[in-house]
């Protein structure tokens, strides 16, 4: 059985986080496998809530044996990661039925949940093993940049996002100008016009609307 040790989160913020997660989870693409993951959160947040390990905290991997599953996972806590993030310094978790969170009270301070959330998040991709998209994905930025099409960004970060040259090098940056990856890109939205000039990216996903295109780094075929 394969387990990575987050000691350092407590395991009552560590079951919170994994439930937020499976219950904000975006399971597109649907399969048997995603269906699966989402479960497999749920149950590792039971096994948090209901067993002391003294102080050892491992989160199980071993239901993820692709690189687009470890994709898959990141980004749902990535959106667990969004959730906390964006909540008030004080909330009550009492009227969060679906957390089953008994135990918090009424008036819980967030700031060590998002500690918690932003550390989870950040070594995970140390254990990770993404596909190799870094390029398609800078490829995709700078054709759209070159050609002046406009782009709309859904990613973890809780603020805007753009593309540009910085250093003489291309890079995805937040509105702080701090550098962020191409793996905390949910999606992006563009126009059917700029679609013409990025649609030989095979390694990219594209989903065809009425008036634009979601472009994503995973879809059905990665879970066959």
């Amino acid at each position: 059985m394969t387990k990575h040790e987050f000691s350092y989160i407590g395991a009552d913020y560590f079951s919170l986080i994994l439930r937020i997660a499976a219950n904000y989870a975006y399971p597109y693409p649907y399969s048997d496998w995603t269906i699966l993951a989402i479960g497999q959160l749920i149950h590792q947040s039971d096994i948090f809530t209901i067993f002391d390990y003294d102080d050892i905290r491992c989160l199980d991997t071993d239901f993820i044996t692709t690189d687009y599953q470890w994709l898959f996972v990141y980004q749902q806590l990535a959106r667990a990661y969004h959730v906390i993030q964006n909540m008030s310094a004080i909330i009550d978790f009492s009227t969060w039925h679906y957390l089953n969170a008994g135990e918090w009270g009424n008036a819980i301070d967030t700031t060590q949940l998002k500690k918690a959330a932003k550390l989870l998040l950040k070594d995970f991709v140390s254990i990770a093993d993404f596909p190799d998209l870094h390029a398609e994905w800078l490829l995709f930025f700078r054709i759209l940049h070159e050609n002046k099409y406009d782009y709309e960004i859904n990613q973890i970060l809780p603020y805007p996002s753009i593309f540009m040259m910085t250093h003489n090098k291309y890079c995805l940056l937040d509105d702080k100008g701090s550098q962020f990856d191409w793996y905390d890109i949910f999606d992006v939205s563009i126009s059917h016009d700029a679609y013409q000039l990025v649609s030989h990216l095979s390694k990219l996903n594209f989903k065809l609307g009425d008036k634009n295109i979601i472009v994503r780094s995973i879809d059905t075929e990665n879970f066959m």
